[in-house]
């Protein structure tokens, strides 16, 4: 069907049409016009409306060095949390008894998560800010997430999409299964919910044991405390005390522990809130491109809303493994979730090619830790931080890029890897190892034979990195080039 006038389409919505129709310009303020089972807008307008919404906003830095303000801090920060408090059953809070600043972080989180609107100001005052101050915290920004907006962009696209594929009888009964049963509910927790987004911040202002911020949530608001520099907490804290008493199987690693983002440097306490405010828009950004339909349009005009949804779902594994990777230093741990980060990362990168040379997906994966990506990389997170005017963090994450991947292939090359392609080779290899040691063409032979086959330090610090590249600039990572390997 052809298009004119930089139109795209909704397709195969039957006796849905007019209703999108409505939708669109009661909810997102766009014209649309309906021609038999489509609908039509114009791109132009689409990516005005739907480009430029705000999902996630930051507030005001404050600062908590004075215990005498904690008050009217924490009823400036209680006034953010506008989202009900939802109906909690009875129940009793178990906290354990005498384990120092272990028994008043569970008290105090868990008490400001369960407590009624009216007492989240008493407890900010009196429990979590008190606490954070103990960790030589000393300021605080509020981040804060438009739970509606949010929602209805997402239960729009994944409606439509049902629709489309099964009609709006079914796609109805399907809906209200899954309110009934969550087990129901298409695409399940693989689908992210408004609530979610917060956690994405999460994810990048910490890698263990390093964190930039400590976020305390509640509801629709989550509290981030600052130090002057980066934390530096002891493993215990990041990996379990109960794991203190296990030995860990590290059986790819390069050492017991992987540590840190390798190269961060000049992270003092304006850089960090700095980070953090490029963090929260950047994120916004994502999901502004995330629910922008245009960007999703076929070479005849049409809307791909399958394809939409599967993006929306890439991107939220995604940063669940980015997440999880984040809840233990020990090696094997962290290997095992930025291999997965990087399947995902590469499966993207497969999927919007558009250069009409698309190869096989395992290029993809390898290119991702080649020095030619190091390079797209540094010149993609430079140009956005500069943007901003955040010079000094340009600098600090092209460095840490520099040192993350130069790191990687020192650690390949000592194994005798002495040609690029061949270690970006051996880092298939080693993925595949995670399936079982009988693989194809010799991979095991040659992985371990001739060499330890260790996996470098440095794979947690790149896939971190790869993501925050992603999330600057979306269709600028997708399309970085060619896979070189």
């Amino acid at each position: 069907m052809k298009t004119q006038n930089k139109e795209i389409y909704f397709d195969r919505l039957g006796a849905h049409a007019q209703g999108l129709a409505n939708v669109l310009r009661e909810t997102f303020n766009l014209p649309s016009r309906v021609e038999g089972n489509c609908v039509f807008i114009e791109e132009i307008l689409a990516k005005r409306r739907f480009g430029s919404r705000t999902y996630l906003s930051r507030q005001h830095q404050l600062g908590i060095n004075d215990p005498g303000e904690d008050w009217k801090i924490s009823e400036t920060l209680a006034s953010q949390v506008d989202m009900p408090q939802p109906v909690l059953a009875a129940k009793k809070l178990s906290i354990p008894a005498d384990l120092g600043l272990v028994t008043e972080t569970i008290l105090s989180l868990d008490s400001l998560a369960v407590c009624e609107a009216s007492a989240v100001a008493q407890v900010l005052s009196e429990k979590v800010i008190p606490l954070m101050r103990a960790f030589k915290a000393t300021h605080v920004t509020c981040v804060k997430a438009n739970l509606e907006e949010l929602q209805e962009a997402l239960s729009a696209i994944k409606i439509v999409c049902l629709w489309q594929h099964f009609g709006g009888e079914r796609a109805g009964q399907m809906v209200r299964s899954g309110h009934d049963d969550p087990l129901l509910a298409p695409f399940g927790r693989a689908w992210p919910s408004c609530l979610d987004t917060l956690s994405y911040v999460d994810a990048l202002v910490k890698f263990p044991p390093l964190a930039l911020t400590l976020p305390v949530r509640r509801l629709n608001c989550a509290f981030h405390f600052q130090s002057e520099a980066m934390w530096h907490f002891h493993r215990v804290f990041c990996n379990g005390w109960l794991n203190e008493f296990a030995m860990a199987v590290n059986p790819m690693a390069e050492s017991g522990h992987y540590f840190g983002l390798s190269g961060l440097h000049a992270m003092n306490e304006a850089n960090i809130w700095r980070y953090l405010s490029f963090v929260v828009s950047s994120v916004n950004s994502l999901l502004c491109w995330l629910c922008d339909p245009s960007n999703f349009v076929d070479a005849d005009g049409r809307i791909d809303l399958l394809r939409q949804m599967q993006t929306l779902s890439a991107v939220h594994l995604l940063f669940g493994d980015l997440s999880a990777m984040h809840h233990s230093t020990e090696s094997h741990h962290t290997i095992s979730f930025a291999m997965s980060l990087l399947d995902k990362l590469a499966n993207l990168r497969w999927k919007f090619e558009r250069k009409g040379r698309r190869q096989k997906e395992s290029e993809y994966f390898k290119a991702l830790c080649s020095m030619s990506e190091a390079r797209n990389l540094k010149v993609l997170l430079r140009r956005i931080f500069d943007r901003r005017s955040y010079n000094d963090l340009g600098v600090a994450f092209e460095q840490a890029v520099d040192r993350s991947y130069e790191e990687f292939h020192s650690c390949l090359r000592r194994q005798g890897y002495d040609e690029e392609k061949d270690r970006l080779d051996l880092l298939r290899s080693q993925r595949n190892i995670r399936h079982g040691s009988f693989l194809e063409k010799e991979q095991f032979e040659k992985l371990f034979l001739n060499s330890s086959g260790a996996i470098p330090s440095t794979i947690g610090s790149i896939t971190f990195l790869l993501v925050l590249g992603l999330v600057v600039s979306p269709e600028l990572f997708l399309n970085a080039g060619e896979a070189e390997c």
